[in-house]
């Protein structure tokens, strides 16, 4: 009995990285995949064993797989960064903000910023807002 190659499975996987954390991946991973491989391997069919060059883009779906989940993990880790730099970079600066959630919007100057909760906040004298909120940014007016 012969096991269709896994290439399918592979390329869904693949596809998945865009809508998936890069640490989850649906579940599937290399030990999966090694499992999968060598389950195939076992059970193919003597009188037509599995071709070199389809091992060969097997191994290749693989290592493509694992540069794509350090390529989104990089990613995550600059947009996380490049958001810190932003919001501080408004301190000091004359914001106001628009909440998506209806309440009042603030209009002031930002004395601080935090992470709470992986979400970047403002300081504008007692209120806190979040980083999303803003629509305006100009430099302090004197």
């Amino acid at each position: 009995m012969a096991i269709s190659p896994i290439s399918g499975l592979m390329a869904q996987t693949a596809s998945n990285i865009q809508s998936t954390s890069s640490s989850a991946l649906g579940g599937f991973g290399e030990g999966d995949f090694m499992a999968l491989l060598m389950a195939q391997l076992k059970n193919q069919n003597p009188m037509e064993p599995m071709d070199d060059k389809d091992l060969m883009g097997q191994v290749t779906q693989l290592n493509t797989l694992r540069e794509l989940q350090a390529i989104s993990q990089k990613i995550e880790q600059m947009n996380k960064s490049s958001q810190a730099s932003y919001a501080s970079s408004l301190i000091g600066k004359h914001v106001k903000t628009s909440p998506a959630d209806g309440s009042a919007s603030v209009d002031g100057i930002v004395d601080g910023m935090e992470i709470a909760s992986g979400e970047y906040l403002l300081t504008i004298g007692d209120k806190t807002i979040r980083l999303s909120d803003v629509t305006l940014v100009k430099e302090q007016e004197e």
